[in-house]
């Protein structure tokens, strides 16, 4: 077996898992998950660190038996991004392999929150794979996301308390995660790319960590001051992606702007030169 084969079988390992446990515990619920109910059973008190920059986003710390805890969030975590902190968390807690972790203490910063299957880090994706199944699962997700534009107002819609209560920038990700379309998820801050993630089928190389954003894009018209446009709309494809890759097709791009911290997502969708079936 290859190591990328071992990679693939093991990258599942976290949504395996956390789909058994909403099969186990909660059965019935098809979308947004109650955490605070999930952490009395298990046992984990949720707290607030009282210093403003503990040195991580999310620490788990468990009891000498294995038994109960509790979870320790740097402070300033709202709404989605707290829930999102918590699952991962839970993550370490649930997933059997992930001993080692819950015995020295699981500090994750927002490098852990972020990692992928493609990290070497491989409890941290593990643990995001959990918390992405856990609070998105995989067959209700792609049945809400059906016949839906990729773009940021539909990750906006999703991560709404109507459906998931996750921050827009997770549900983005989660779409990019599970679609079959060319598509991409990319954030800036400062003018330059901070970090992206691409489906399977965006092969086009590009986005490059530390890349300066063009301003034939519509996160760079956000930098500038304009407001979201969460409509997919076209813009120069060369203006992401490598220009010496030839490219059949429009590349259209939403954007939602996170003010507080100085962040554009934007969402990239390819699409047939002839598909006229997005926002006009």
């Amino acid at each position: 077996m290859s190591h990328s084969e071992v990679r693939s079988r093991d990258s599942r390992t976290g949504r395996r898992t956390a789909s058994l446990f909403r099969q186990a515990r909660l059965a019935g619920v098809e979308r947004r998950c109650d955490l605070d109910a999930v952490c009395f059973e298990d046992e984990l008190e949720i707290l607030d660190s009282r210093y403003a920059d503990p040195g991580y986003t999310a620490c788990l710390i468990c009891n000498p038996d294995g038994t109960g805890g509790g979870i320790f969030l740097a402070p300033g975590q709202e709404g989605g991004r707290r829930r999102f902190s918590i699952a991962h968390e839970l993550g370490h807690f649930h997933i059997p392999s992930h001993r080692r972790r819950r015995e020295e203490g699981a500090m994750c910063g927002d490098r852990e929150m972020r990692t992928g299957a493609s990290d070497p880090a491989d409890v941290e994706w593990e643990a995001n794979d959990f918390a992405s199944e856990l609070l998105m699962p995989t067959r209700q997700f792609r049945i809400d996301v059906a016949n839906r534009d990729i773009s940021t107002g539909t990750a906006r819609e999703l991560a709404s308390e109507s459906f998931y209560e996750v921050s827009v920038t997770a549900a983005a990700w989660r779409m990019v995660q599970l679609s079959s379309d060319a598509c991409a998820l990319v954030v800036t801050v400062d003018g330059k790319i901070e970090w992206a993630c691409r489906s399977e089928a965006m092969r086009i190389p590009g986005l490059r960590h530390g890349t300066s954003v063009s301003v034939n894009t519509l996160a760079g018209a956000g930098l500038r001051g304009a407001e979201s446009e969460t409509r997919p709309l076209e813009v120069d494809v060369d203006a992401w992606l490598e220009p010496r890759y030839p490219v059949r097709g429009k590349l259209l791009e939403s954007t939602h702007l996170i003010r507080s911290t100085g962040q554009v997502v934007s969402m990239l969708w390819l699409v047939d030169a002839d598909d006229e079936a997005y926002g006009a």
